[in-house]
């Protein structure tokens, strides 16, 4: 007897528009939880998520206004949705944005979070945390800080260090660091960083790229739903870079261990204040 393999292929029920009480899809689930994106734009240009340029935006007028998703939150709100996380692209790049944070906050969500790059948290955490802001996931794919910008094709690890820093301090816990899995680029061994003194171990929510899927500087890979994982950030194993990867990512060496060297990149003088990051992410 054979098995198929992949994704379920059964169809929603029919279904009208809920008009009251929970937000119930097809499949009879409950969903308490509403991710609304800011824009579109973002200022890395990671190599699993767009090319290096040549990107076409949307025109601002379809852009939602910091109004019209404020009447969305609302009504998601009255639909039974406790939870709202802000997005993009990269959604520090939004201007304004602790005003609409602010719009949100003040319609009750049980938790109002958001997932950032962190280039431009520095400047802005106090202003979200003052403004409502519980929480925020920061993407750091690796600590090292040459693979850090062969992978976002910028060379910005230090500020995003600063802006995990920048985080703790407004209030803005728990930090959780996003990591992308990325065989022979971000899961060897060589890669993994322990968490460094001064530093307390935080959480890692990661998500992985198809196994066999070469990170190219003109390729973006498919990511694997069934891989995502929220339960922690350890590596599926050391494996060989693909020749792909290879001409872009650098070898792994020996001396300094990668949270030492990023730190050092960042701060070279003094130690730098406690913040969380994840322990075991490239």
């Amino acid at each position: 007897m054979s098995t198929p393999v992949g994704f379920p292929t059964r169809k929603p029920a029919n279904t009208p528009a809920p008009t009251d009480g929970g937000l119930v899809d097809g499949y009879g689930r409950l969903h308490t939880d509403l991710r609304i994106s800011v824009t579109d734009r973002c200022n890395l240009r990671c190599v699993y998520c767009m090319p290096e340029g040549d990107m076409v935006w949307l025109p601002r007028e379809e852009i939602l206004t910091f109004e019209e998703i404020e009447r969305v939150a609302r009504v998601a709100r009255g639909l039974g949705v406790t939870a709202v996380r802000l997005t993009g692209g990269e959604p520090l790049v939004r201007a304004h944005l602790p005003v609409l944070v602010g719009k949100l906050a003040a319609l009750g969500f049980e938790d109002l979070s958001m997932t950032t790059n962190g280039l431009g948290l520095p400047h802005l955490a106090r202003d979200l945390a003052g403004a409502g802001l519980r929480r925020v996931n920061i993407s750091c794919d690796s600590l090292r800080p040459e693979r850090f910008a062969a992978i976002t094709r910028r060379d910005a690890l230090a500020q995003v260090l600063e802006a995990m820093d920048a985080a703790e301090a407004a209030g803005l816990v728990p930090l959780k660091v996003n990591v992308v899995l990325m065989r022979g680029v971000t899961t060897t061994r060589s890669s993994t960083s322990p968490a460094s003194p001064g530093r307390r171990a935080g959480s890692c929510a990661s998500s992985s790229t198809c196994p066999s899927t070469p990170i190219t500087t003109g390729s973006v890979p498919t990511l694997c739903p069934e891989k995502r994982s929220s339960s922690g950030c350890t590596p599926c194993g050391p494996s060989s870079p693909s020749a792909a990867t290879a001409s872009i990512l650098p070898p792994p060496d020996g001396g300094a261990s990668p949270t030492a060297r990023a730190r050092s990149a960042s701060s070279p003088a003094s130690p730098r204040p406690s913040a969380a990051r994840a322990t075991g992410c490239a």
